[in-house]
């Protein structure tokens, strides 16, 4: 089952949101992400929360005909934390996350660092905004590789968030590595480029975390 969280921060580019509600199985906003639905008179299934960031107006609006699961304000998670969970309680298979970015930088690192725990629970996952995807590589789980398509000129990098990544390797960008190492803290592996229209890029590694993020301009 494919679900789609979508929360309250930055996103902008309307016709992506679409496409990936469409995709979804099942769509759930993590309290005020619902705005992100309300311009387009789309309904969640799921609205889940401690519902500060919704007005009531709009949340009167949902109430009959989503499912709303609401959580006291003083709580020891994030209301996308509690989506995420919720969702994986529910079976989910592959979680895409939505308006998890923006201008709050500790929501935005919080959000991406929970890409750790979903993956660990076996889940695929990703996170879409308007200029970005991010990926998690592991090696603590089978997500020890992955293919990511992408146009001529997009740009890809990878981002060590363990003492070091070892064994990795890329093909189908302009700069390949094999078998190389990368330390955290280091930008050697940042702005890599899609050469080919067609030809995805693979990305493989023996040993450590390293988050892998396509972006346009």
């Amino acid at each position: 089952m494919k679900y789609i969280i979508i929360a309250n921060g930055i996103l902008v580019d309307g016709e992506k949101l679409l496409r990936l509600v469409n995709q979804a199985d099942v769509v759930v906003c993590a309290d005020g992400g619902a705005k992100h639905l309300k311009r387009f008179n789309i309904i969640p299934d799921v609205i889940i929360g401690d519902m500060d960031s919704i007005e009531e107006s709009q949340l009167n609006q949902f109430k009959d005909r989503a499912k709303l699961i609401k959580y006291p304000p003083k709580k020891d998670a994030t209301d996308t934390e509690l989506a995420i969970f919720w969702a994986i309680d529910q079976g989910a298979k592959d979680i895409t996350l939505i308006g998890v970015t923006g201008t709050r930088m500790d929501h935005t690192l919080s959000n991406i660092f929970l890409l750790r725990a979903i993956t660990k629970k076996g889940v695929s996952c990703k996170i879409v905004d308007d200029y970005n995807e991010i990926y998690l590589l592991s090696d603590e789980t089978h997500t020890k590789k992955m293919t990511i398509g992408g146009k001529k000129g997009d740009l890809l990098s990878i981002i060590p968030i363990t003492k070091e990544v070892t064994g990795l390797t890329l093909t189908g960008l302009e700069y390949p590595l094999n078998g190389a190492t990368l330390k955290l803290g280091t930008s050697r592996g940042v702005s890599n480029i899609f050469t080919a229209q067609e030809e995805p890029a693979c990305i493989s590694l023996e040993h450590g975390l390293a988050l892998i993020i396509k972006s346009c301009d």
